[in-house]
């Protein structure tokens, strides 16, 4: 019996933790709007602690402040700027929370995160491009070029194919002739 009770203690301590430890996001960004329609002022403050205490609900804060202030795009992007310091790991949400919130800051928003993140653009590759083209390690499939790659079994190059051709005549980098187009009389 008396570790019944410890089970049952322990399961509904357990069963109430998600509850206390996720902020309800819509009563949070309606209490923000509150507190900014009276005190417009403060509204980088109170969006900074905001979201520094509730950063999943980064959203709703920034878009509830930016509902309240009638922000133009300059407040749009100080409140973006305070919001992404707070919780940077939201950055990308919060810039685009507040784009669908006001769509005419979009240069702003793009400055603030240009300035807080500037290398985070993404590499993306040639999809013309062999996988793994770059890194010998992990090549799939022939090269790009005459020279070899890796296939099962064993490579494969121009020798390979083509028995007794000197390589020269697979160069690796050709020189590709500039197209001249015809001057009209």
């Amino acid at each position: 019996m008396k570790h019944t009770l410890s089970f049952v203690i322990m399961g509904i301590a357990m069963s109430t933790t998600p509850l206390l430890a996720a902020p309800d996001c819509t009563k949070l960004a309606a209490s923000v709007k509150v507190v900014l329609q009276n005190t417009p002022e403060r509204s980088l403050e109170v969006v900074a602690r905001e979201v520094a205490a509730a950063p999943g609900c980064a959203c709703e804060i920034v878009k509830a402040a930016i509902a309240a202030t009638q922000a133009d795009a300059d407040l749009v992007a100080m409140i973006v700027e305070a919001a992404a310091t707070a919780a940077p790991e939201q950055m990308r949400l919060i810039a685009q929370c507040a784009i669908a919130a006001a769509p005419d800051s979009i240069i702003g928003v793009q400055a603030v995160l240009a300035k807080l993140d500037p290398n985070s653009g993404a590499s993306i590759g040639n999809p013309l491009d062999f996988p793994g083209a770059g890194d010998p390690a992990n090549t799939v499939g022939p090269s790009s070029g005459l020279t070899g790659g890796a296939i099962p079994g064993g490579t494969i190059g121009a020798d390979t194919i083509f028995p007794g051709v000197p390589p020269f005549f697979f160069p690796t980098n050709p020189v590709i002739p500039p197209v001249e187009t015809p001057v009209s009389p």
